[in-house]
């Protein structure tokens, strides 16, 4: 066990509260006797601690809690107090949220959700976050370019989905302060309940082709939505929210463009009413394919609850990172090209039975759940296994 700590700002973001399930890492509170933050940074009201084996700071609170011109300051105080000190990117694109100079300050950064196969790319405007579809051509350079050292210290960890296995959160459950003791039981109860219906709910038989549900947060989604519609392809999509800080977009909507979206979705009857999650994952079972496009990152949860419910799922193609979810493309998931221009066809061929939907689905319930069974080697893995490769 190695004694550690997280510095957030805050519980309930899954980059970080994803560290305090990892069965080999014992977590304490850090007590901020020198000021180094602007707030408090023990969200999970842990004992406090003087001195640690690891010290992991997120890059969110990085941003947030130290003033700006005062990272260096900072980190040399909380060398002193560890054996290790970890930067986690929580940022959740694939692309980086520090600049060099920040990177310079770590021996190791931890970047959840997958690495660049080809490290290079993060010295370009790549990916999900930038306007235009983008995701692997080197046409426009940032303002800052990271070093080959520098770039050796980003090291891969684990994706956004480990963070709805059943285990995994009874374990963050106990360090949620918020939640009462028969809130906690009651949920971890809902979810293996769900999950042993989910054995009888992969074989339901699916009457429409596909479908798409969740927020707006990325103009990718309302393109989806508009190629899915225009094509009349059958199904069930839409969104229930249209997000003011859309990503893919050179800025945030102001409220008459949000007002505006609202009223276009409005009028194909694509604004649709939010389901309860059992709801919304029972409904899956009424699909032979379910889409799951990027949001604020390539990755989402709904991938994971796409091969939990045994159904054939559908993300853009993400073959140039290396990641630790349980993909095996056309084997238990079928990538589409970013920009969507084979999409159309792959629907067709799902429905026409070109694409086994049946067997993908299958073959994704079975991975889904030997991910899980072997999730602790999973955060050993994208944990443990960067900061100590020969222990």
């Amino acid at each position: 066990m190695y004694k550690s700590c997280i510095i957030t700002h805050r519980q309930g973001f899954w980059a970080y509260d994803t560290l305090l399930a990892c069965p080999k890492l014992d977590f304490f509170g850090f007590h901020d006797t020198a000021n180094l933050f602007s707030s408090g940074v023990n969200p999970y009201q842990l004992e406090p601690a003087e001195d640690f084996d690891i010290i992991f700071i997120g890059s969110h609170p990085l941003r947030y809690l130290v003033p700006n011109g005062k990272e260096k300051e900072v980190i040399k105080a909380l060398e002193k107090k560890c054996k290790k000190l970890v930067l986690i990117d929580g940022w959740d694109s694939f692309d980086l949220s520090v600049p060099p100079s920040i990177v310079d300050l770590f021996e190791t950064v931890l970047k959840v959700n997958g690495v660049y196969k080809d490290k290079d790319l993060y010295n370009w405007k790549v990916g999900c976050d930038y306007p235009g579809v983008n995701w692997t051509n080197k046409e426009t350079k940032k303002n800052h370019i990271y070093t080959h050292e520098q770039l050796d210290k980003i090291k891969l960890s684990f994706p956004c989905q480990v963070g709805i296995v059943p285990e995994v959160k009874r374990r963050l459950r106990k360090h949620n302060p918020t939640l009462g003791y028969w809130t906690t039981q009651s949920r971890n109860i809902v979810d293996q309940m769900f999950k042993q219906a989910s054995v009888l709910m992969k074989y339901r038989f699916a009457n429409q082709l596909t479908s798409f549900l969740g927020d707006l947060g990325h103009i990718q989604r309302l393109e989806l939505l508009h190629l899915l519609h225009d094509n009349h392809i059958d199904g069930d999509y839409g969104v229930f929210r249209v997000l003011e800080s859309m990503a893919g977009l050179e800025q945030s909507l102001c409220p008459e463009q949000v007002k505006k979206h609202k009223e276009e979705l409005e009028a194909h009857k694509l604004l649709k009413k939010k389901k309860n999650r059992i709801q919304y994952l029972y409904d899956f079972s009424k699909f032979k394919s379910i889409i799951s496009p990027v949001g604020y990152g390539e990755m989402c949860f709904r991938d994971l609850e796409i091969m939990q419910m045994g159904r054939c799922g559908i993300k853009q193609d993400i073959s140039h990172v290396d990641h630790l979810a349980p993909f095996v493309p056309n084997e238990n998931i079928i990538f589409c090209k970013p920009n969507f221009s084979d999409l159309v066809e792959i629907l067709h061929n799902v429905d026409r039975r070109e694409i086994d939907y049946k067997q993908i689905g299958k073959n994704a319930y079975k991975a889904a759940r030997s991910w899980e069974q072997n999730i602790d080697q999973v955060l050993e893995t994208s944990i443990i296994t960067p900061l100590f490769p020969h222990a």
